[in-house]
């Protein structure tokens, strides 16, 4: 039993990183929990931090009850919208059934947009909003002295039967947070990418656009902040001298683009040191690469880029429109072709079910799909995720108009973005066919392969990806026994 009395100032801080879904429990080794490195490494400089990791630990329930008989002065996780909800609520159902006095903090974007609904949760007791290291770093100092969480900046909590929220925080200096410690994880400080052992990084945050679906708008308040490039090429430099097993970096900035000069300088100073990373770009926008001279383009292939994802969302004009992404499919098909015979692989993601969308527009987006996959056979694609209403965003206000309510508990988000969660705008036929058309297009390209999913994974991707394709091109999705066996084997959501 924690005992209040016995804290310390130097306590032991516990991180649980919750299962995701197919994409990341499906791989040979997880990948480093990024946003959770983050939000500790300040705290980190004061308090010893442990980690679990149900993705690398089946035995996670007797590792945890370990730690908490070490009376730790916090356990924190955290989660996205969706069915990973459901994970991290078993996780802190588990610490208050096991531990009741240990204090049990939830930060991420699905706490910071419903901060509210997460602390319904009795067995959550603080939240922290936004970008979490000097929140963190501060209630773990009060929590470590037997203080709670007011005054601090960014973080919310119950009193006297009251939720409070205490005042924003403003933004952190990227360039002055320490490097994060990857020493932590269980599952080890890297995962495969085409079997080269690579890590997370990040170089900024935020996006300057304004598209009506994006959690952005909120979270970083449709603003761009990058880290000083000389700051970044430092951190690199360390990583390649203290791990110099990571020859690989998957870049997570929300618009790596922000400002092309940044990224321009990042790559002149990644060849100057010989190019030591191949690196991919998980936020890339197409208006900027359908702008960039051959030079340029050539210039981040000599950097070591070797794949760009983009956010292209719909092929239908009318509904970019409407939710002002400004994506022009033709954009789309430039680039794709313009880099199908170079060194750089390109990712496009896409999105559906949005108030609005009519069966043109996801016929649109099919034959997108599938010409890009088409005049580029490197490409890769996303599943067709659904649409996620989140608070504070403009298609959020459209959608409460159309009827929708936000799920009133955590355990309502299950299904979300695998087209099983119903929506007012989307009737049981159309909810069908978004699954049927996520499902697919998980096998449509080699993706699994590009991630060293699990050999049984990769074979039965391969096998399938002419059916899927099929499927997606007929549209053909009225019986399909392969998705419900799959759904039966491992929950796709």
């Amino acid at each position: 039993m924690y005992n209040k009395a016995a804290t310390r100032e130097r306590a032991v801080i516990v991180l649980v990183q919750p299962m995701t879904n197919v994409f990341d429990a499906g791989k040979l080794r997880p990948t480093p929990p990024l946003s959770l490195l983050a939000a500790v490494r300040l705290a980190a400089q004061k308090h010893p931090v442990k980690m679990v990791d149900l993705r690398a630990q089946p035995d996670w329930q007797k590792r945890l009850r370990e730690l908490l008989r070490q009376q730790p002065t916090m356990v924190a996780t955290t989660s996205v919208t969706g069915n990973q909800l459901s994970s991290t609520l078993q996780v802190v159902r588990f610490i208050k059934a096991e531990a009741p006095d240990v204090p049990v903090v939830w930060g991420g974007v699905h706490a910071t947009l419903f901060p509210e609904q997460v602390l319904d949760e009795a067995a959550v007791d603080y939240v922290v909003r936004g970008e979490g290291e000097q929140s963190m770093a501060e209630l773990a100092d009060a929590l470590a002295t037997g203080e709670g969480g007011r005054g601090i900046a960014g973080v919310s909590y119950r009193a006297d039967g009251e939720i409070v929220h205490e005042p924003e925080r403003p933004f952190l200096d990227l360039a002055e947070l320490p490097d994060v410690d990857l020493d932590l994880p269980p599952g080890g400080d890297h995962f495969l990418v085409e079997g080269k052992p690579a890590t997370y990084a990040e170089t900024s945050r935020g996006c300057p656009m304004h598209c009506a679906y994006c959690y952005n708008a909120v979270f970083h308040h449709s603003t761009w902040r990058g880290e000083p490039a000389e700051s970044v090429l430092a951190r690199w430099q360390r990583l390649r001298r203290e791990r110099p097993h990571i020859v690989h970096l998957s870049l997570v900035d929300d618009n790596y683009f922000g400002k092309m000069r940044h990224a321009l300088d990042l790559a002149e100073g990644l060849v100057k040191q010989g190019s030591p990373f191949t690196y991919q770009v998980q936020g890339a926008e197409v208006a900027v690469l359908a702008k960039m001279s051959d030079d340029e383009l050539n210039l981040l292939a000599r950097s070591g880029c070797v794949r760009l994802d983009m956010g292209v969302e719909s092929g239908s004009r009318r509904l970019l429109a409407s939710v002002d992404k400004r994506v022009d499919p033709d954009d789309v098909i430039a680039v794709n072709r313009r880099l199908a015979g170079s060194s750089i692989t390109t990712w496009y993601n896409f999105l559906a079910g949005m108030p609005g969308e009519t069966d043109d527009d996801l016929d649109a987006s099919l034959d997108l799909m599938l010409r890009l996959l088409r005049d580029n056979p490197r490409a890769l694609v996303s599943p067709f995720y659904l649409y996620a209403p989140y608070p504070g965003t403009a298609l959020f206000e459209r959608a409460q108009g159309l009827g929708y309510t936000p799920p009133a508990k955590l355990d309502g988000w299950d299904g979300l973005h695998s087209g099983r969660a119903p929506v007012p705008w989307i009737d049981p036929p159309r909810r069908r066919r978004l699954a049927a058309m996520y499902f697919a297009s998980i096998f449509v390209d080699r993706k699994l392969d590009v991630y060293d999913t699990r050999p049984l994974y990769r074979l039965a991707a391969r096998l399938y990806r002419p059916i899927a394709r099929w499927r997606l091109r007929k549209r053909f999705f009225k019986w399909m026994p392969e998705a419900w066996l799959f759904n039966r084997l491992y929950d796709i959501g």
